[in-house]
């Protein structure tokens, strides 16, 4: 499902956006699509935020990197959910919202410096 998701949501709409709205605009509206089409509020936060860093490695590196990466994110989701491998994640409600909050503000410092990193002022 990954490469499919990616072909439509990077490879298409992310595009189209990019074409008429630019950059900025494309990464983000692509992603709360991304998020709207799991249809469910939990979801959504989830994909929207892992669309964000989709879109963006899509731009940086190209649709095979944005799969790959779609992939490794799938890979440790099902690992989570069916093994043991990340059960201190789950052990307290204040671990789950600290590796909530530092999985977020990861992703917003991966953003930034994305978009922002390899440009002199």
């Amino acid at each position: 499902m990954p490469f499919l998701e990616e072909l439509l949501y990077r490879g298409i709409v992310y595009q189209r956006l990019k074409a008429f709205l630019g950059v900025k605009a494309a990464v983000v509206l692509s992603a709360v699509i991304f998020g709207a089409m799991h249809f469910n509020l939990v979801q959504f936060l989830y994909a929207t935020a892992v669309g964000l860093l989709l879109a963006v490695i899509m731009e940086q590196e190209g649709l095979g990197a944005a799969m790959a990466a779609h992939m490794v994110t799938n890979l440790v989701s099902v690992l989570r959910s069916e093994t043991k491998l990340f059960h201190f994640m789950d052990a307290s409600m204040t671990g789950s919202v600290i590796c909530t909050v530092v999985e977020s503000v990861l992703i917003v410092v991966l953003l930034v410096l994305a978009f922002h990193g390899g440009k002199e002022k």
